[in-house]
């Protein structure tokens, strides 16, 4: 499930046979029936996940988060807070629910087409108030693109951790 209806479609170009694509609110679009599995992909506080899934879930929840703690097109060290790996593990390991987590890296660039569409990105997604990229810094962040039509692009790993965990080790209790 997604907010986003072109996140939809494209997932559904890509869907493997048994899984639905739905657009909406998952908090107030609740399943007829609750879904064997839920993945959580860079979603919000572990505790907000925690809460859906118990109402919405049978089975298992995967949780992508991210395993940095800050954030990383700002031009100074803004934290990321409650949306990370790291507070993800304190929050389990507090309310005693069991997970597994696997550690990986995965490329999240961005191509642009143009450099001034790159300046408006950083401009964008900066979170430093009082710091702010010039455009020689910004450039020099740039690779060359993967066509014609994108001929600038940022490379960005991602790391991330995976955390599986069965829905029926959270209690109502924990996921309040």
């Amino acid at each position: 499930m997604d907010a986003d209806e072109l996140a939809i479609k494209t997932l559904e170009a890509h869907l493997i046979k048994g899984v639905t694509a739905r657009c909406g609110d998952m908090e107030t679009l609740a399943p007829e029936k609750p879904y064997d599995a839920m993945v959580f992909c860079l979603f919000g506080r572990t505790q907000d996940t925690l809460r859906i899934a118990k109402k919405q879930c049978r089975g298992r929840i995967f949780l992508v988060k991210r395993d940095y703690s800050h954030h990383r097109f700002s031009a100074g060290k803004v934290s990321l807070g409650e949306y990370t790996a790291g507070s993800t593990e304190n929050v389990l390991r507090e309310k005693g629910i069991p997970y597994t987590v696997e550690r990986f890296t995965a490329e999240f660039g961005q191509p642009f087409r143009s450099l001034e569409a790159a300046e408006r990105f950083f401009a964008l997604y900066n979170r430093s108030e009082s710091e702010v990229l010039s455009k020689d810094e910004i450039r020099a962040r740039l690779t060359a693109g993967p066509s014609a039509e994108f001929p600038y692009y940022l490379p960005h790993k991602k790391a991330l951790c995976l955390f599986t965990i069965e829905t029926a080790a959270i209690s109502k209790e924990e996921a309040v």
